[in-house]
């Protein structure tokens, strides 16, 4: 069970939901019951991107994409390659405030995280941008 949570939705109750996953079951997950959400899917046997976004409030989108492997050869993540696989940190940098883009492991978990700030905000972006990955075993 994963759940989305954040200090804006903390005392709001959790609806259990339940997404399909091709081929692959399905993800439960506790979403903020005051929370839209979508689900494209691209094709049928690719995984589905999950946004989460709140209804009102401050604005902010909480994106999931499951990933799972393609080819049996293919290795699953752990500590070590999930954490080097910073190629989307240095995707942003040309559009991120910070030059030197700190990547922090998460702990008790395969993964890591990163946060930069928006250099050329548009209207109706967003300023901060945080963005990590991490293995779920299932």
């Amino acid at each position: 069970m994963v759940a989305l949570v954040g200090e804006a939705v903390a005392a709001d109750a959790a609806l259990k939901k339940v997404y399909p996953l091709p081929d692959r079951g399905a993800l439960a997950l506790e979403v903020p019951a005051n929370w839209k959400d979508s689900v494209k899917q691209p094709a049928a046997d690719e995984p589905p991107t999950l946004d989460f976004a709140p209804v009102e409030g401050k604005s902010f989108i909480v994106t999931l994409l499951p990933l799972w492997r393609t080819h049996a050869d293919q290795p699953l993540p752990d500590k070590r390659n999930c954490a080097s696989r910073s190629s989307t940190r240095s995707g942003v940098l040309p559009y991120a405030v910070e030059q030197d883009i700190k990547v922090v492991e998460l702990e008790g978990a395969d993964g890591y995280y990163f946060s930069v700030t928006d250099n050329a905000l548009k209207p109706g972006g967003y300023k901060f941008m945080t963005q990590g990955r991490a293995r779920v075993a299932i």
